[in-house]
């Protein structure tokens, strides 16, 4: 993904209540796993990698009103990471 999606795409967040980055949040994701099986996300978080160093299971992220927290790592590479999320009660 290139960083100038964010431009486009992107919204601030807050991280671990602590960072606001920018983030990319997808919903209703549907991805293929290795063995053909369809595997759907109800959210997926982008974040750049130059804003959180490391995004982690259990990380909380904060848009808007909305808290998310990561339930797993679905992609990363040098630029960015994409985390699989669930949708958390403050």
């Amino acid at each position: 993904m290139d960083a100038s999606l964010f431009d486009i795409f992107g919204q601030k967040g807050v991280f671990n209540d602590r960072i606001v980055v920018d983030v990319i949040l997808d919903r209703d994701v549907i991805r293929e796993n290795s063995y053909g099986e369809s595997i759907r996300n109800h959210f997926e978080i982008t974040v750049l990698n130059k804003q959180v160093a490391k995004l982690s299971k259990g990380d909380r992220i904060d848009i808007l009103a909305d808290t998310y927290e990561i339930s797993d790592i679905v992609v990363s590479d040098s630029n960015i990471t994409i985390g699989a999320a669930v949708y958390a009660a403050r």
